[in-house]
């Protein structure tokens, strides 16, 4: 294990387990688009424990539409599924959708993931 990878499993780990929360990133598979109707079928719904660190407002406030959003901070240690914009993130009883994320990652080994959701 190097350096970073231990700095983030020890302290990452640490300071969520106290401040941080549960979370679902969330992601459908299998869904089939029928062209004809525009509709869509099927679709297997996929969810991950996750923990994390949501701020109330973003520093940014609002996103290119004009939504609400928010900057939550996930741990990478132990994340089975990497983030994308596909996803969705359940907090508690609200699900968002992910527009923004940027892997933090110093000396190359992503410590966190700073994803920037909107608020429903």
């Amino acid at each position: 294990m190097g350096f970073y990878e231990q700095k983030r499993d020890v302290l990452v780990v640490k300071q969520l387990a106290k401040y941080g929360m549960d979370m679902y990133l969330k992601s459908t598979t299998g869904i089939v688009f029928d062209a004809e109707t525009g509709g869509s079928t099927g679709g297997t719904e996929r969810s991950t424990l996750v923990r994390g660190l949501k701020y109330p407002v973003s520093r940014r406030g609002k996103d290119e539409i004009g939504k609400d959003v928010l900057d939550v901070y996930l741990s990478a240690s132990g994340l089975t599924d990497v983030p994308t914009l596909s996803h969705r993130l359940q907090v508690g009883s609200k699900t968002y959708d992910i527009t923004d994320i940027e892997p933090l990652e110093p000396g190359g080994v992503v410590v966190m993931y700073q994803l920037r959701v909107r608020v429903p």
